[in-house]
């Protein structure tokens, strides 16, 4: 599944669906005001009321059926994290089973992903506290801010561990069995152990480190803001290759397992591997390369302004095709199409040469994600704080 983007978490990235059969029915922003855990509920309505009913306002979206269905996807339900004042949902971690909805402030729901209620609530730190993303391990969950692990019972919410760090961090952790994997502003790879609260290790790669790292064939994959790309073991942080990119990132590098995939600034898109000391390959564009990439079946999918979306060989780098129409994040795989969310539209792509099959516009929406690439759960973050789930038909 592809890396989220830099200022995609929430931030750049993602997509819906929708049909109408079993569509839910929730509060209105009026009705949620001062409720903690408000109610979804199926649409009980008689089916041939159902059947005429081509829109549903929720959410602060005007979801047409029609539009979801014809791209595989129904509408499943609309959710309300618990949310303080003015604060805003900054992210969400979607699983099978639940979804963390963390706000930019200091409020975190943990909601459940079958019926869209709040399973709990908790505001762990105070409102100040910058958090930066979420690691799980079975029926934990390790909440992070910048300068604390917030160790907490995904079932309960109830808190088995607060460890503060002894560095200040800036991406989401990479979790390696009891410890986790950040990226700094200061330019080191730092490794925090969660059985012990200590700090395992530390790297130092060069410039901050802003993009989220990865697993690329058992190492950690990391690339700063000055154009250090590294490549550490784990367990040790032994550097196994390092190399250079040509200008700063806007985005996460994606992988194939294999491959680490990186679109930067300086107008390319590179392929490194952690067996070699430069670039697998270089794809150079004409223009600063800012919309999150995607890596999917052999195909590295990244969209050039004033271009459009071009598919690029995994392996070797060539262009596959360029779908002119078809620009955006590709968030995932629907029935054979690839689902694009542009930030206004939702296009169903053609994998083979990028035609666009359908799109349609999607207002009020400010990220995408979804708990799986292919034929996943897709869900909406709306600009009223609401989360509206699709589930594929």
């Amino acid at each position: 599944m592809p890396a989220r983007p830099l200022a995609v978490h929430v931030l750049s990235i993602a997509l819906l669906g929708a049909g109408l059969v079993a569509c839910t029915s929730t509060q209105s922003t009026g009705e949620r005001s001062g409720a903690p855990a408000p109610a979804v509920t199926r649409d009980s309505a008689d089916p041939a009321a159902v059947q005429e009913r081509r829109t549903t306002q929720s959410g602060g979206v005007t979801i047409v059926h029609d539009d979801w269905r014809q791209i595989g996807y129904r509408w499943d339900w609309t959710g309300y994290p618990n949310l303080a004042g003015r604060e805003r949902i900054k992210f969400i971690e979607p699983y099978d089973d639940l979804l963390v909805v963390q706000g930019n402030g200091n409020s975190l729901t943990v909601i459940d992903a079958k019926t869209g209620r709040n399973r709990w609530s908790d505001r762990p730190a105070n409102p100040l506290a910058n958090f930066v993303g979420v690691a799980r391990d079975g029926n934990t969950l390790f909440v992070c801010s910048q300068s604390e692990v917030f160790v907490i019972d995904a079932a309960t919410g109830n808190w088995t561990a607060r460890q503060p760090m002894s560095e200040v961090v800036n991406t989401p952790p990479l979790r390696f069995g009891q410890t986790l994997i950040f990226g700094t502003p200061t330019g080191e790879l730092f490794s925090h152990r969660t059985d012990f609260g200590v700090t395992a290790w530390r790297y130092d790669v060069g410039g901050s480190i802003e993009a989220s790292p990865l697993w690329v064939q058992g190492t950690v994959g990391a690339v700063t803001q000055d154009g250090c790309v590294a490549f550490l073991t784990p367990d040790s942080a032994v550097a196994v290759a390092t190399a250079r990119v040509g200008g700063p990132l806007r985005t996460n590098p994606v992988t194939d397992g294999e491959m680490m995939f990186v679109a930067c600034m300086d107008q390319s898109v590179y392929a490194f591997s952690p067996d070699r000391n430069r670039h697998v390959w270089r794809y150079r564009t004409n223009e600063e390369l800012a919309v999150q990439p995607t890596y999917d079946d052999g195909v590295v999918y990244v969209t050039v302004p004033r271009t459009g979306l071009v598919a690029l060989d995994a392996m070797r780098g060539t262009e596959n095709w360029i779908g002119p129409d078809a620009g955006g994040v590709v968030v995932g795989r629907r029935a054979g199409s690839l689902i694009v969310w542009d930030g206004e539209q939702v296009k169903a792509v053609e994998p083979s040469n990028g035609d666009v099959l359908a799109s349609f516009p999607v207002r009020g929406v400010a990220a995408v994600e979804t708990d799986a690439f292919e034929n996943g759960h897709l869900y909406l973050v709306t600009r009223q704080n609401a989360v509206i789930r699709f589930a594929p038909r």
